[in-house]
């Protein structure tokens, strides 16, 4: 019986530390690596589309609202770079693509820089960054299941 309760509570107390942690990785590190964009994007249902029946947020009030918490999200992460000291040496675009569980993690979160003036320390801090911030924060709307979106996002 001690046995028992010895384990459940080791379970509880090491939980918050088996949670999974966000994979950030670039577009290219993750074809190098074997990550398929297919398989994370039949995973997750595209946000919003052009043809509500294959979007996640189909009406026009939830596209608002979707809209609005992805905007405030991108600028959530410009503001968290800028308060840890990162900068960019010239205004960088990049194509950001959010794969979002259906409690507001982001669980994959897959990048290109668009600027080819981007050095290989410059990426790694982002990349070490963008890991940080996924950890203590979440996307600004969940949904009935898991859902991805991407766009162009431009940094200054």
């Amino acid at each position: 019986m001690r046995t028992i309760i010895a384990f459940i509570i080791l379970n509880i107390s090491l939980f918050p530390f088996l949670q999974a942690q966000t994979k950030v990785i670039s577009f290219a590190k993750g074809k190098a690596n074997g990550l398929s964009m297919t398989d994370l994007d039949a995973r997750y249902k595209s946000a919003v589309h052009t043809d509500t029946s294959l979007a996640v947020f189909k009406t026009e009030e939830e596209q608002a609202k979707f809209i609005e918490a992805y905007q405030s999200f991108v600028k959530e992460i410009g503001l968290y770079l800028s308060g840890k000291g990162f900068e960019w040496k010239n205004p960088t675009r990049i194509f950001n693509r959010f794969y979002v569980d259906k409690h507001g993690n982001v669980e994959y979160y897959v990048y290109n820089f668009l600027s080819s003036q981007i050095d290989e320390s410059t990426a790694q801090t982002f990349e070490t960054l963008m890991k940080s911030f996924f950890k203590d924060h979440k996307f600004g709307i969940t949904a009935q299941i898991p859902f991805a979106q991407c766009s162009p996002v431009d940094f200054q």
